[in-house]
């Protein structure tokens, strides 16, 4: 929020942006700039980059909203359903990158200078390691006598992803947070984000019917060519026209995450 509003001239829907902050400030993240740059360049590519956001152009100006890959039924917003909206499009694959072992290097400590921690997650722990990584937290068995490395955290839909695609390493650096927590989160929307890929489709409909639908916004889905029946799916683009909204729609039908329904 700070850059936006001080650092750059762009247009900014400031009560969206606010209105996100809540569900981002389970990340903790600071920085030091040492040398002239674009703040709003700096801030998309060394910040929300590692953020499950998308940047939306709204009418009111630009803001970030949140990317809910672990969306539930009280997160939707609407259905779509035949006879109000149709399917407009051929379904692709979302985004055809898989990422299933993944390793994030960041500061040690929050005045660091240097990438000296980092977080694997992936298929299997580490030799010794018996935690397990839910939603950011790193959860001890009951017998703790086993040396415990928790830099490696293993994730049953990254263990799920391996065995159906093969290994798909990716190794990035965030020198915006030093907290072993927000490394841990970062990594946990990334499995739900990349490990499995996603189909998706264009629906349209009328603009009284999808008025307020904007992306990042959480739709249940029913369409019988694609066996779905009230499905979670995620808009990810919306293209208005006079008396019409076009609704790119990403559906949330991985294995392994609960409540989300595809029949």
């Amino acid at each position: 929020r700070w850059v936006l509003e001080e650092c750059s001239t762009i247009e900014i829907d400031l009560p969206a942006i606010i209105g996100a902050a809540s569900w981002l400030n389970r990340w903790k993240v600071d920085a030091v700039i040492t040398k002239s740059v674009n703040m709003l360049d700096w801030l998309e590519s060394e910040v929300l980059a590692y953020l499950p956001v998308i940047r939306v152009n709204g009418p009111r100006g630009i803001y970030y909203a949140p990317l809910k890959w672990d969306a539930t039924d009280k997160d939707v917003e609407a259905n779509l359903r035949p006879g109000v909206v149709s399917r407009t499009s051929a379904v692709s694959v979302y985004d055809s990158e898989i990422r299933n072992r993944m390793t994030l290097q960041y500061r040690p400590v929050r005045d660091g200078s240097s990438y000296g921690s980092r977080r694997v997650l992936g298929p299997e722990y580490a030799q010794n390691n018996y935690g397990w990584a839910l939603g950011g937290l790193w959860i001890l068995p009951w017998n703790t006598s086993n040396a415990v490395d928790v830099r490696f955290l293993a994730d049953p839909l990254c263990r799920w992803s391996t065995a159906a695609h093969g290994p798909h390493e990716w190794t990035g650096t965030n020198a915006s947070t030093w907290d072993d927590r927000s490394a841990t989160l970062t990594l946990d929307y990334m499995a739900m984000r990349y490990a499995v890929p996603k189909r998706f489709a264009r629906w349209s409909g009328p603009l009284e019917a999808l008025e307020g639908l904007e992306p990042g916004a959480v739709v249940r889905v029913t369409d019988e060519p694609m066996y779905l029946t009230d499905a979670l799916g995620l808009v990810v683009d919306r293209i208005s026209t006079t008396n019409q909204v076009h609704l790119d729609v990403v559906i949330l039908d991985d294995p392994y995450k609960t409540q989300r329904r595809t029949t």
